[in-house]
């Protein structure tokens, strides 16, 4: 907000105020703090929350990629290094009745392991089964001419601890090569055909296997947190380390199947027939959690089998014509209707809210209550597509393909508007199938398409169980708006009445961070939006309408905006007399104030402070707007460690949203000297810079110290 002018309610909101209003299976990116498995996770809403406390860089959001296939290379990783101390160690050791049999029998063990590392690398999982389980069998082997040494051990344990070294080593070896021999058992278990009725059971299989290794993994840590590392040869104790530092990742990848298993139960109907809403959301047309609900299918799934497929043709416009309620939109969507309904709900851009709004609307439209929402992206189908391969419509006399689906959908409903979604309900069941006839050396690629889908936010799900949504919530899979420990940034994109023309739309977002001598941090954040369209084309040549909301730290002050694009009023429509206020909008509106120079709409939603305005660009132009905030903490770290100071960023990306390039210049005053940056970020004269493609959520830190 500039120097003097005030912030305005508008008199049409004036009365709101007074109102009230969270890999598929393997692959995950953030280390999260979990929720006890008793507790459900917290309701998000539209209310206000003091700001997180400054602090230095949290563990909790330093990233981690870490999935199922490094996981278990890891696996043989780990044993393998855990050898070469061993077999200096062994050197050391002056046992010559002994050493001979001990270190050949690691030496063995330490081949077999090379070798099911080399298998799991090319997945030849019933190859690297055999060697991991020659392996343990070398170390068994190894262990046992040391524990057959009787009182001539323990005598040379007193005296040289060494043995003991060696020992325990062995053991955490052992324990490692049998959690490897688990996993790649189960691994080449679905290697095999999988179909619908066969999947939940290999799946119990596979959490069976699972659990095993991480016991065996569990009881290699428990040795090597035993382990003296002052009796390891000295270039190998750094080695030993990190795998010692490795294991509790080792021991959250379990934790995690734990809940994806969980996750996998309720969706695929094991204990009871779930009811499952899918929503396909266009991304095309960007909308808060995705894209436009322009389609949705309801799905009965028991142990594993659809028995029921609802896909209406007329899409969600066919569940709109239904609502009982006529409700107020929120007032951005009055561009194109004042009243609210199924495929605008997903209006808020933390996806449990979304999903509790869309279900709201459902069951008001006469649809069954559901439990749970499962929404997909055309990104998702593609990835599909490519598993499969091409299928046949005859109905539209189309092969449909991964490069040809989102043009056929859009051509299909251009030629047929009365039914516009009767392309998906012809193509989706089809898909199904084909995807659960994959063969066996399919099934894991497909794990990963969908893994990748999730991190990405391509796939977003919410349980209505508090149970079922807690484990969602700590797999990261919900879609909800994050928390964090000191700065935050989301830029949320709504096309409203702007075609389908998002993929046509080239984003770049820059921050320039400034921290002044006196410890206060001003942001200044430029949206770059390029519109590739051709002007002349039908689809092409429509304008992209965008309402940008910018989410920071509660407490942020905005101090100016520019760039944006002023809608007329009279554009606006007005809603109907009987039309009722929703208690949701009212709570986010009633907050709403409005800088009088900008235009811009200031709420506070999630936790957050929010920026919302209008970037309006046309085929062939490119438009830069500008906001320039405070944030709502300092630089200065005070306490035991008052000469430090930190500040971090986590960047959320909004679902749907392919790609944006974000680059951010972070100044910082001479006083304080960087003593730690995160290793993406590159030390330029002057100032520290990031330039990251936004696929996924990212998070940046920094530690420096006063001079």
């Amino acid at each position: 907000m500039t120097a003097g002018k005030a912030l305005v309610k508008p008199q049409a909101q004036q009365h709101m105020s007074q109102r009230k209003v969270r890999n598929f299976l393997f692959g995950f990116s953030w280390k999260r703090v979990r929720t006890p498995k008793h507790e459900a996770p917290p309701v998000p809403t539209v209310i206000a929350k003091e700001p997180p406390p400054p602090s230095l860089v949290d563990e909790q959001f330093v990233t981690r990629p870490f999935g199922w296939a490094r996981s278990l290379a890891g696996f043989s990783l780990a044993a393998c290094a855990l050898m070469i101390p061993l077999v200096a160690a062994s050197n050391i050791e002056k046992i010559e009745t002994i050493q001979g049999r001990v270190l050949g029998a690691s030496t063995e063990a330490y081949q077999h392991l090379e070798d099911a590392q080399r298998a799991v690398a090319s997945s030849q999982y019933s190859s690297a089964t055999q060697s991991f389980k020659q392996a343990e069998e070398q170390f068994r082997s190894a262990q046992d001419e040391l524990n057959g040494s009787g009182s001539l051990l323990e005598e040379v344990v007193k005296v040289i601890p060494h043995v003991d070294t060696a020992q325990r080593i062995l053991n955490a070896g052992s324990d490692l090569s049998l959690a490897g021999q688990y996993i790649s058992e189960a691994l080449s278990s679905v290697q095999s055909s999988v179909t619908a009725a066969t999947f939940v059971r290999q799946l119990e299989g596979f959490s069976s296997s699972l659990q095993d290794a991480g016991g065996a993994v569990e009881r290699a840590e428990q040795e090597l947190r035993q382990v003296n590392l002052s009796y390891v040869p000295a270039e190998h104790r750094e080695r030993l380390q990190k795998i010692l530092d490795s294991l509790p990742q080792l021991q959250e990848f379990f934790r995690d199947f734990t809940d994806a298993k969980q996750v996998m139960d309720a969706l695929l109907g094991v204990n009871e027939t779930s009811r499952i809403l899918l929503l396909f959301q266009n991304n095309a047309e960007l909308r808060p959690t995705g894209g436009f609900i322009g389609s949705l299918a309801l799905l009965d799934i028991d142990e594993g089998i659809i028995k029921n497929m609802e896909v209406p043709e007329g899409g969600a416009y066919d569940i709109a014509g239904q609502l009982r309620s006529n409700v107020i939109s929120p007032t951005p969507l009055h561009l194109i209707n004042p009243h609210w309904n199924i495929q605008d709900a997903n209006w808020f851009p933390d996806f449990p809210t979304s999903a509790r709004k869309v279900t709201w609307f459902y069951e008001r439209s006469g649809g069954p209550s559901v439990d749970a929402v499962l929404a997909l992206t055309p990104s998702v189908v593609e990835s599909f597509l490519d598993m499969t391969g091409p299928i046949q419509l005859p109905a539209f006399e189309v092969t449909v393909t991964s490069e040809n689906v989102r043009r056929l959908a859009q051509d299909s409903e251009q030629q047929d508007p009365t039914k516009p979604k009767r392309f998906i309900s012809e193509l989706f069941p089809i898909l199904l199938n084909k995807l659960f006839s994959l063969s066996g050396d399919q099934f894991l690629p497909l794990v990963d398409s969908i893994t990748q889908a999730f991190e990405s936010k391509n796939i977003l799900l919410a349980f209505t169980d508090p149970n079922d949504q807690c484990a969602v919530v700590t797999l990261g899979w919900d879609g909800g708006v994050r928390q964090s420990p000191q700065d935050y940034l989301m830029v949320v994109h709504t096309n409203i009445g702007g075609g389908k023309t998002d993929r046509l739309v080239d984003t770049f977002v820059s921050l320039t961070t400034t921290i002044k001598d006196d410890d206060t941090i001003t942001q200044t954040l430029s949206i770059q939006r390029t519109h590739t369209g051709a002007p002349l084309d039908g689809q092409q040549g429509v304008r992209n309408v965008d309402y940008i909301r910018t989410y920071v730290p509660a407490g942020s002050i905005l101090l100016e905006a520019r760039g944006f694009d002023r809608i007329p009023g009279w554009r606006f429509q007005t809603p109907e007399s009987d039309a009722t206020l929703d208690p949701d909008v009212t709570g986010l509106e009633g907050t709403l104030l409005v800088d009088e120079v900008s235009g811009t709409r200031i709420t506070q939603e999630f936790g957050k402070t929010v920026f919302g305005n209008w970037i309006d660009v046309g085929p062939g132009e490119s438009r830069t707007a500008t906001f320039v905030y405070q944030l709502p903490f300092k630089f200065e770290k005070k306490g035991t460690l008052s000469q430090l100071a930190s500040y971090s960023l986590l960047m959320q990306k909004q679902p749907g949203v392919e790609y944006t390039a974000f680059i951010q210049k972070l100044y910082i005053p001479e006083a304080y000297e960087t003593i730690w940056h995160d290793n993406r970020m590159s030390q330029e004269t002057g100032y520290l810079l990031i330039s990251e493609e936004l696929s996924t959520d990212k998070f940046f830190g920094l530690v420096a110290r006063k001079k």
